[in-house]
């Protein structure tokens, strides 16, 4: 391998890295997923989860993706900004209106956003 193709793939490992930092930091990666069968899906948002763990602990369906808002009450969010923070999306399948949802995220601790 001569050194103008060891210099082009070192820059261009840079540039993912790069990008991957520049992603996390604006909060548009997640660990993953986790649809449970009681009508919302976690996001697993904080740097102390990992696409593993968060699979490995997914009791419902879990997905690289994160969740999605169509038929949603609203979000929930906990623990902002921390390492572990998390968002709970509740469908109105089990939480028919933003008051219910609401009420359970208050339960968890969290900040509602409908």
């Amino acid at each position: 391998m001569n050194i103008r193709k060891i210099i082009t793939s070192v820059l261009i490992i840079l540039g993912i890295t790069f990008f991957l930092q520049y992603c996390a930091a604006l909060g548009q990666t997640t660990s993953g997923s986790c649809t449970e069968s009681g009508g919302f899906c976690t996001d697993y948002i904080g740097s102390d989860f990992t696409p593993d763990g968060v699979k490995g602990s997914c009791l419902g369906e879990y997905s690289l993706d994160s969740c999605t808002s169509a038929n949603s009450s609203g979000s929930c969010l906990i623990d902002s900004g921390q390492p572990n923070e998390t968002k709970i999306t509740y469908y109105t399948s089990s939480f028919a209106d933003a008051t219910t949802a609401s009420g359970s995220c208050a339960g968890s601790g969290g900040t509602f956003v409908n």
